[in-house]
């Protein structure tokens, strides 16, 4: 996990989650006469995500600053499927790690050779194959909340939970 140049220690790490979800449904609001309204953004779709890690020493993440917006080299991939062969990826690619390729065949993801151009993703075609998807990680620019720290005394383990929310969609 890298956020800023910051390469998170691997002792910081051996549990590591991280999540995805879409800024664009809104938020559902309870009213004081027991409705609901659901207030939608006008900022368009942003990408949220909430990175949760836990090992036997800190993260050692005070240090960052959160008033600015930080590049987060995400180990969550993300996906499209399609039927065509060629599928544009969306936003910006981690430089360190390829896209991979995938042809469904009898219903099952098939890794396959791949190559790209700029954004767009190649997969080699597959005879009966019945679609596509394209997996890759994304680099993400997000303005983060400062992050949630604990410790289990007990255990001896170190957890930490960070959230962001990009700054320019590139859904």
């Amino acid at each position: 996990m890298i956020i800023n140049d910051l390469i998170i220690n691997d002792l910081a790490v051996f549990n590591l989650i991280q999540s995805y979800s879409h800024s664009s449904d809104g938020v559902i609001y309870p009213m004081s006469d027991g409705s609901s309204i659901k207030v939608s953004p006008d900022h368009g779709d942003k990408l949220t995500t909430t990175i949760s890690g836990s090992g036997i020493c800190p993260a050692a993440i005070d240090g960052l600053d959160y008033s600015v917006d930080m590049i987060i080299d995400c180990m969550q991939q993300r996906s499209i499927s399609s039927a065509s062969n060629a599928i544009t990826i969306p936003g910006i690619i981690r430089p360190d790690q390829a896209p991979e390729g995938f042809a469904v065949v009898d219903g099952v993801p098939v890794l396959t050779n791949s190559s790209m151009i700029e954004n767009v993703i190649t997969i080699d075609v597959v005879a009966g194959n019945q679609g596509y998807i394209a997996a890759w990680l994304p680099r993400l620019t997000m303005l983060c909340s400062k992050p949630d720290q604990s410790k289990d005394i007990t255990g001896k383990e170190y957890s930490w939970s960070l959230t962001g929310i990009e700054t320019t969609a590139q859904i």
